[in-house]
């Protein structure tokens, strides 16, 4: 992945705070992939498979393993205030 990607990422995920409400808990969440894009993601990790990946398809692929990683960062912090909030 790209250095610059890398250390932007870092930085925002360590800027990242819990949601406040059991509200916003609950709609990360809810948050995830259209059945277009969960399509598009399987037809590219069949092209990583394949070894057959263009460098515009791989910047594709690692833009969704991006944006799949923090919203797995974000739900993680929603379950973490939904667990302190029944404690």
């Amino acid at each position: 992945m790209n250095t610059t990607i890398d250390t932007c990422d870092d930085t925002i995920i360590r800027g990242l705070h819990a949601p406040k409400t059991e509200e916003v808990a609950r709609t990360f969440l809810q948050l995830g992939s259209s059945e277009e894009q969960k399509t598009r993601m399987s037809e590219l990790a069949a092209h990583a498979r394949s070894g057959e990946i263009t460098p515009k398809v791989q910047v594709e692929a690692d833009g969704y393993e991006r944006v799949s990683s923090m919203l797995g960062i974000l739900q993680s912090m929603a379950r973490m205030t939904l667990k302190q909030d029944t404690a």
